[in-house]
């Protein structure tokens, strides 16, 4: 792996903090971008947009009100409303839109001011909030509910819109908020680290060329005169500190699922998914979240059968085997109630747990869930699977209503089958 390890985490190059953005910006997390002052942080984010044909609004959270994230008090009647400033996105136009509007301006500075005005028009963007934690209260309570629910009071970010957030690490005198001292806050973030030396200075020195063509000259005195000794780049760097750990919580792994989803639709590197990864939950969880692998997958189940993973099988942990069971639950649903090897597979899968494993309430969460019409029932089955009489009222209800089970469905085939039968008698009858 190439990336930088550090006290924080993966320090990322700005090629792949661009690319973290992309995909953190599918999978609708907001990224905070920690790095030390003068990195290039809001350039990063800047020129990403612009590569991409999106707006760009740049809040300094450390200059501003929370008005002006939250918009001004506007009595109606017995009804007061916020009214949101200009700044914020309304989405009116595509940015071939705004490229048409802006060849119909010849001036040259009336061009420039209409671009910057008409970034909160367009329909896609991000919005940017530097300096974060260095943000006052108000601002921080208004950038908390954008960023945690997309809206501030009466203003909702349109759907093309995205946060992203960013802050200098507390070194140095940098003065800061309480910011790191807010759990809920800090978890909202998936935090990533700019870095700082040689490991981002060639892309520097490009964007440098890129940015001064009219003066290559002195650009490439300078360009070779900070590269032969990194501390004139960068200053002399202390370590830098978030100034808090980074810990996995359960949000935090729901936004690692539909990270990880969008990564295989982007062909997102695998450095940066572990960085991103890493900056929600922690390196040492995500390394290994990224390195395990299920045992068995459900697919494979499915496509080998019991039998012939039956030795595999009995070595499942039981929270592996729950998980498994839901997942097979979850791809034969569509199937199960046609004769066929889907239903067959059910069976066999039910007949397993019952006959060689401890853990019974799994097969019974395992029928009612592949019976059910409900889409959530597999969230309802996980959430009441230690409660065994709930399970077992189900089953019973299931039952009860045998006579009028539509033939050649799973339900008929375990009513038909005396040992599976027989086996589910003895389970619900243990709380009669």
């Amino acid at each position: 792996m190439r990336n930088v390890v550090c006290e924080r985490g993966l320090e990322m190059k700005i090629s792949e903090l661009k690319q973290a953005i992309e995909l953190l910006r599918a999978g609708r997390v907001t990224p905070f971008i920690w790095g030390h002052k003068g990195l290039g942080k809001s350039t990063t984010v800047r020129q990403y947009c612009f590569d991409n044909n999106i707006g760009f609004i740049d809040f300094r959270c450390a200059q501003i009100e929370g008005t002006e994230l939250g918009g001004l008090p506007d009595k109606s009647g017995d009804r007061v409303t916020y009214v949101p400033l200009n700044d914020m996105p309304t989405a009116e136009i595509t940015w071939d839109q705004l490229r048409e509007e802006l060849t119909e301006i010849k001036d040259e500075d009336a061009r420039r001011c209409h671009f910057i005005n008409s970034q909160a028009r367009l329909k896609k963007g991000i919005i940017f909030l530097d300096e974060l934690n260095r943000a006052q209260d108000d601002v921080l309570q208004a950038a908390f509910q954008l960023i945690l629910d997309y809206r501030v009071r009466d203003y909702v970010l349109p759907q093309g819109w995205t946060v992203v957030a960013a802050g200098n690490f507390t070194e140095g005198g940098y003065i800061t908020n309480s910011f790191i001292s807010d759990p809920a806050m800090v978890s909202r973030f998936c935090h990533l680290t700019l870095s700082p030396g040689e490991v981002t200075y060639d892309e520097w020195a490009d964007w440098m060329v890129a940015e001064y063509p009219e003066a290559l000259d002195t650009v490439a005195n300078i360009v070779e005169f900070t590269g032969s000794n990194m501390k004139w780049l960068d200053g002399n760097l202390g370590g830098g500190e978030y100034g808090f750990s980074i810990q996995p919580d359960r949000r935090g792994w729901a936004s690692v699922v539909r990270l990880m989803v969008e990564a295989k639709k982007l062909g997102t590197d695998q450095d940066v998914l572990t960085s991103v990864i890493s900056g929600i939950v922690g390196l040492e969880a995500a390394v290994a979240a990224i390195r395990y692998d299920a045992p068995i997958k459900p697919r494979e189940l499915r496509k080998k059968g019991v039998k012939s993973l039956q030795k595999r099988l009995k070595k499942l942990k039981p929270i592996q085997l729950r998980c498994l069971s839901v997942g097979l639950s979850s791809i034969i649903k569509e199937t199960v109630n046609e004769p066929g090897d889907d239903q067959d597979l059910a069976v066999d899968f039910t007949k397993y747990i019952l006959n060689e494993t401890s853990d019974k309430d799994v097969a019974v969460a395992f029928i009612c869930s592949v019976i059910s019409n409900n889409e959530n029932s597999n969230k309802t089955i996980m959430k009441t699977l230690a409660f065994n009489d709930k399970l077992r009222e189900i089953m019973k209800k299931a039952f009860a209503e045998g006579d009028n089970v539509v033939k050649g469905t799973f339900m008929q085939r375990i009513a038909d089958d005396k040992e599976l039968s027989d086996l589910i008698d003895d389970i619900m009858n243990v709380s009669s």
